[in-house]
């Protein structure tokens, strides 16, 4: 690529492999001139049901909404099937405070 067209594109806002990311202090491109992926959530517990046991599992927030949909429950949620109890932190089932 010619030394002017390259200071064209620099004019235009495009930038060069790690460098700086026009109008995002802090955030530089990679080596491809892509974006860096946006860090991922961090995880959380979920109390994952199935026919003989519940096991705590963590999962990417982004799937709660699937795991409740085929009846997994949180923390501190309700047993289902069991009235008045709730899961703690490790998934048991205790009395609801």
């Amino acid at each position: 690529m010619k030394v002017t067209t390259v200071i064209r594109h620099l004019l235009e806002g495009d930038g060069l492999p790690g460098g700086p990311v026009p109008g995002q202090p802090g955030v530089n491109f990679n080596d491809k001139c892509k974006l860096p992926k946006p860090p991922k959530p961090p995880k959380i517990a979920i109390c994952d049901i199935d026919r003989t046991s519940t096991t705590r599992k963590m999962i990417d927030p982004r799937t709660l909404a699937e795991h409740v949909r085929h009846g997994d429950v949180v923390p501190g949620g309700a047993v289902p099937g069991r009235p008045g109890f709730v899961f703690n932190d490790n998934c048991v089932a205790v009395a609801a405070p």
